[in-house]
């Protein structure tokens, strides 16, 4: 009796364990966390011209104000800062994946309100030059009008 006992025992454990093993073995691992996103490439850029002082912002003013040909009344109405509108910015690089697209974004600072950023959204830049990279990874992008009355002058648009 003890041995067909012990037999109904045996037999009850192996069933138990064919039913829990495949169940215990197929538990979910650990979260793992995603595999981190490959590095930016380390190409380099600069801008040209490094530094846009005053003095600049003048002359390039007058050259505007003689290309659309603004009376002295217009032009005594608006402001110097637009002289940066006819002053080429330029963003050179090299060391960049061949034939790619480079995107050259201004990071906004966080105590700066800029038009069109959605802080709520993780936003903290703005784009504002685009250039390919040639076969050889180096690009040339230059800054357009728009771009520099947006961002660096933050102009308001009127809807018309």
């Amino acid at each position: 009796m003890k041995l067909l006992y012990s037999a109904k025992l045996v037999v009850l454990v192996m069933v138990a364990l064919l039913i829990l093993l495949p169940v215990a073995a197929c538990a979910p691992k650990a979260a793992e966390p995603p595999p981190q996103p490959p590095a930016p490439p380390a190409g380099t850029i600069a801008v040209e011209p490094a530094k846009i002082d005053m003095d600049l912002l003048k002359t390039n003013f007058e050259i505007l104000v003689k290309l659309r040909r603004y009376t002295p009344e217009v032009a005594a109405k608006l402001p110097v800062q637009l002289g940066l509108l006819v002053q080429p910015v330029t963003f050179i690089g090299e060391g960049w994946p061949a034939n790619e697209m480079v995107f050259v974004d201004l990071v906004i600072p966080p105590d700066v309100e800029m038009k069109g950023l959605d802080r709520s959204r993780g936003e903290d830049s703005v784009g504002i030059a685009v250039g390919t990279a040639d076969s050889q990874g180096r690009f040339e992008a230059i800054m357009e009008a728009a771009a520099k009355l947006n961002w660096l002058l933050r102009t308001d648009w009127l809807p018309t």
